[in-house]
């Protein structure tokens, strides 16, 4: 059975090796990264959202387009009255004359009205804020989801590279327990009392057939989720290099805390949505101020009937605006409603600064815990390792019993997976803790 221990340090002694040899070469971490960052799914809709907010942007300027309104038809006009003239006479008296009269006339109307807007005390400055600011929390939120991605590519990787690590670990607990079965068969041949061995060995197999078994579902949902992580539309095979050298951490965790709060996007991003909602105060108070617009019309009437008191009239006129809006008489609920989302965005940015603060607090835990299991994982796979050769050597001496050579097998194959875990754990944690930073370390 050193057989099995020589396998064991074949596999897990190098921290740099090549899980496959394919023609093209494995594919290193920062591979695996620039990969994702140039065509992930999601990094295209938040791309296009920083789109839609620079169109949004560019969109408030046709407040200033002026509006043309141009406007045609026909006038009928019909009139009836009488008119009452009185002439004093020679003699004192008077005469009075009664007229009636009856017009009617039909003119075909055309004209054009133009309005330009000019100001209105701060609203549309408050808007191109609102919306130079959003368009900057969008653009944030873009530097989030890389993060995320990125972090996702680190954490799907060495998924990938632990159930890789597993299912060959498993394949050859196989082997090794069927060479342990063939070996306790040969010995029942010429030690009859060898053969109550052989049901607790073909148990033993078996079980090393259903931990196989689970290791290559594992390793198949790790594929799934690489490849998920790497924006692929399905699962695929991938060769990677297998590192889990940590790296070296140069900050403490006060330093780290200060670092996050400068770096990390998700606080810049509610920070730029604080002053957009600042903005959009400012807003609602304007809307209760004047505006202010100018306006110029131009009206052609041309008479259609026979009796005509006129060729043609043109009426142009033009001047000043000034819209004095009453909502404030009524009611100032927009604006409360707009300072309410400003105290909640307010709110948001004290929120994300303590989530910053903890993640990275846990992050330095999660790290520091990972380490320690690869310490507490490399001696109990060295206590291990010594018991199970010294219960196979009584073994073969007839001198211990399948049970207890069961018994040492199973230990020294907890802890081997426990340090095989806890090594990608470390690398996972180290992931989560940049990510927690916002930046590598």
């Amino acid at each position: 059975m050193r057989g099995f221990h020589a396998l064991f340090l074949r596999v897990l002694g190098a921290l740099l090796i090549t899980c496959s040899r394919a023609s093209a070469g494995p594919m290193s971490i920062q591979d695996a990264i620039d990969r994702a960052l140039a065509d992930h799914p999601s990094l295209k809709t938040a791309a296009a959202r920083v789109q839609a907010a620079k169109a949004a942007h560019r969109a408030l300027w046709e407040s200033y387009a002026p509006q043309v309104t141009a406007f045609g038809g026909a006038q009928a006009n019909h009139i009836n009255g009488s008119t009452t003239t009185t002439t004093p006479g020679l003699l004192g008296t008077t005469s009075t004359v009664t007229e009636h009269f009856s017009q009617s006339d039909v003119e075909a109307i055309a004209g054009v009205n133009i309005e330009e807007f000019l100001f209105d005390f701060g609203g549309f400055t408050g808007q191109r804020r609102a919306a130079d600011e959003r368009g900057g929390a969008q653009k944030e939120s873009l530097a989030t989801q890389r993060l995320d991605v990125e972090q996702n590519v680190k954490t799907a990787y060495y998924g990938l590279l632990l159930a890789t690590r597993l299912l060959r670990f498993n394949q050859d607990a196989v082997e090794q327990r069927q060479a342990g079965l063939a070996q306790i068969a040969g010995l029942a041949k010429t030690d009859p009392a060898r053969r109550k061995d052989i049901p607790q060995a073909e148990v033993d197999l078996a079980d090393a057939r259903i931990n196989l078994a689970k290791s290559e579902s594992d390793f198949a949902g790790a594929e799934a989720t690489f490849s998920d992580a790497l924006g692929e539309p399905s699962r695929s095979a991938h060769s990677l290099v297998d590192d889990v050298t940590l790296k070296t951490i140069l900050i403490n965790r006060e330093q780290a805390v200060s670092r996050a709060l400068n770096t990390r996007p998700e606080l810049a991003q509610i920070q730029a949505l604080v002053r957009a909602q600042q903005a959009e105060v400012d807003v609602a108070w304007s809307s209760y101020l004047p505006r202010v617009s100018t306006f110029f019309s131009a009206t052609s009437l041309t008479p259609t009937g026979g009796d005509k008191t006129f060729s043609q009239l043109t009426v142009v006129a033009g001047g000043v605006k000034l819209g004095i809006p009453t909502t404030a008489i009524v009611t100032t609920d927009r604006q409360r409603q707009a300072e309410a989302g400003l105290e909640e965005a307010k709110a948001r940015e004290r929120e994300t600064r303590q989530a910053i603060t903890l993640a990275v607090d846990r992050g330095f835990d999660g790290l520091a815990e990972a380490i320690e299991r690869i310490s507490i994982g490399q001696e109990l796979t060295t206590s291990a390792n010594q018991n199970w050769e010294e219960i196979q050597g009584r073994y073969r001496r007839g001198r211990s019993t399948i049970v207890e050579a069961t018994v040492a097998y199973r230990f020294l194959y907890d802890s081997r997976v426990r340090l095989i875990q806890a090594l990608y754990d470390a690398k996972i944690a180290e992931a989560r803790l940049e990510r927690s930073i916002g930046a590598d370390f």
